[in-house]
């Protein structure tokens, strides 16, 4: 149904790592004003994170969906009927639309628990439709962690900015924190690099 689509909309703002960080920096005094809790701490390990990631230029590219977790998904038993919500969508690098994906369907337990075993079989899966190039498992890891601290910036500013809702302050922190989301995947990151070594 989208096959050749094309749209004279563009884009404002792209979830890229060069404009997340323009972003974050944007941003960061409204966050150090704000209510949020831990605020100090948040925009401080924001920095840090952001500031140690690289995605090399050469990464493959194409439309990607930016937002594929379960809720986007609509699903009729066991077969998926289709995506929706493609608001987020941009031409960008492949390798954060699968690990936004990754973000969205491996981490288990409402948030609690990252899933090897769901990962493994997200990866196998995604490869019987397209092939990872090497580069891409090279940068797989840390572009979860890029998509865990974009969502998180996104979470903490619609908290200050929209909702006012504790749940959404909650689940930024959770996000970023050691005991949270990110803390999670750099526990797991051996683990992750070995099933793309094997996948």
């Amino acid at each position: 149904m989208v096959k050749n689509y094309k749209t004279k909309n563009k884009r404002e703002h792209i979830w890229a790592l060069k404009e997340t960080r323009e972003y974050f920096q944007e941003k960061k005094g409204l966050i150090l004003k704000s209510d949020f809790n831990n605020k100090r701490e948040f925009t401080e390990k924001m920095a840090k994170e952001l500031s140690l990631l690289y995605f090399p230029d050469d990464l493959p590219s194409g439309t990607i969906h930016e937002d594929l977790g379960k809720r986007h998904v609509i699903w009729q038993k066991d077969e998926i009927l289709g995506i929706i919500d493609f608001d987020r969508s941009y031409y960008g690098k492949l390798v954060f639309d699968l690990a936004e994906a990754c973000r969205g369907w491996c981490f288990i337990n409402n948030w609690r628990e990252w899933s090897n075993k769901n990962f493994r079989a997200f990866i196998n899966s995604y490869q019987n439709e397209r092939k990872l190039a090497k580069i891409e498992k090279k940068y797989l890891a840390d572009a979860i962690k890029f998509g865990i601290l974009e969502r998180s910036l996104s979470f903490c500013l619609r908290f200050i900015e929209v909702t006012r809702d504790s749940k959404d302050e909650k689940f930024a922190w959770h996000s970023i924190s050691e005991r949270g989301l990110l803390g999670m995947v750099n526990a797991n990151k051996k683990k992750i690099e070995k099933i793309m070594k094997i996948a």
